[in-house]
């Protein structure tokens, strides 16, 4: 099983602990993924929010879904995840996914950046119910996501403790910087 399995795999003991009527967002729908693992196993009664600035990744994301038969309890919006707060109400969101990075098999200078995403985060963190969770998925191995991953780790580190907690898992035996884990629980 890969490094990015395993990591994976501590992310579901929290995904799955999240009620059928769940709401969420996916902060970067990527290709869909996610948003299919949500609505399908997870959120079956629920609604998931995707946000992407890349066009490509709605599309293919509106194509996954489609396929699947999923045409509804969701909105895909082409636009940076920073702005997720023009579109959502405060205290109604349970958890928001971010998978950071550059799109599988599209253009990898296109990136998620540190600025924007900390942007996000704390928009996110105003939408947050009480329980609900924020997970990080960093991906440290190339140049432009380690600088995110470094600085995420320190931002999110300043955190109050009373009103967050926030978890980091990473790998401290692998080489070739693995993928990394944050968790910040609302209180």
């Amino acid at each position: 099983m890969g490094k990015i399995n395993h990591v994976k795999n501590i992310l579901d003991l929290f995904i799955k602990k999240l009620k059928d009527d769940s709401i969420c967002i996916d902060a970067t729908v990527g290709n869909g993924n996610d948003i299919l693992y949500l609505l399908n196993d997870i959120c079956t009664k629920g609604f998931v929010y995707g946000f992407d600035i890349q066009s490509e990744a709605i599309e293919n994301t509106k194509a996954l879904l489609k396929l699947n038969n999923i045409f509804d309890r969701h909105l895909l919006i082409n636009e940076s995840h920073e702005n997720m707060g023009n579109y959502i109400k405060e205290d109604t969101i349970d958890c928001i996914l971010f998978n950071l990075g550059y799109l599988p098999k599209g253009d990898k200078c296109i990136t998620t950046e540190y600025s924007s995403t900390w942007k996000a985060i704390k928009e996110g963190l105003l939408l947050l119910r009480k329980n609900g969770f924020i997970a990080l998925m960093l991906y440290p191995g190339h140049s432009l996501g380690m600088i995110e991953a470094k600085s995420l780790e320190s931002l999110v580190k300043t955190l109050d403790q009373k009103k967050f907690s926030v978890f980091h898992i990473n790998f401290i035996n692998q080489r070739n910087y693995p993928p990394e884990l944050i968790i910040i629980q609302k209180l």
